[in-house]
């Protein structure tokens, strides 16, 4: 299927889908105008004579049969490319940010008390910190670095 711009003039062969998507479409190929019914015309030809004087005739069409038919456009199946706005980036880049706090953040955040205990003051201020970055990650943008000593106490 083929891939336009918005003004569908340009077709596109590689489109950045990180950057934009794509929509389902029609592109008008022809206008066709509305036809008359056209009868069928035929005629009779020899086919063959018999010694009795008897003929075997056999007919043949010369115009088929047409109905008539009213005007109609022809379209192609295409998609269409759209850009997403700035809006929409930042909002994809936000929603991919949630998703990473869920796989990355929350499991080793909402480990239970016990776990917590073990740790030193240092590291739950530390883990306090980067806790309260992911929370902000949506906003800022950034997904912070996970701190060193967490893989040392998984």
């Amino acid at each position: 299927m083929r891939i336009f711009d918005q003004t569908k003039t340009i077709e596109i062969a590689s489109p950045d889908l990180a950057a934009g998507y794509l929509q389902a479409d029609k592109l008008l190929i022809a206008h066709h105008e509305a036809q008359e019914e056209v009868q069928e015309q035929k005629h009779e030809e020899l086919l063959q004579e018999y010694p009795n004087g008897g003929k075997e005739y056999i007919e043949v069409i010369d115009v088929a049969y047409q109905p008539a038919k009213e005007a109609w456009d022809e379209y192609e199946d295409i998609q269409v490319y759209t850009p997403y706005t700035a809006e929409e980036l930042a909002q994809i880049q936000a929603d991919g940010l949630r998703a990473r706090r869920a796989m990355e953040c929350f499991p080793i955040v909402n480990r239970g008390a016990l776990w917590y205990e073990k740790l030193t003051g240092e590291q739950r201020s530390e883990l306090s910190v980067w806790y309260e970055a992911w929370l902000d990650a949506p906003a800022t943008g950034k997904a912070p670095a996970l701190p060193d000593w967490i893989e040392e106490v998984r």
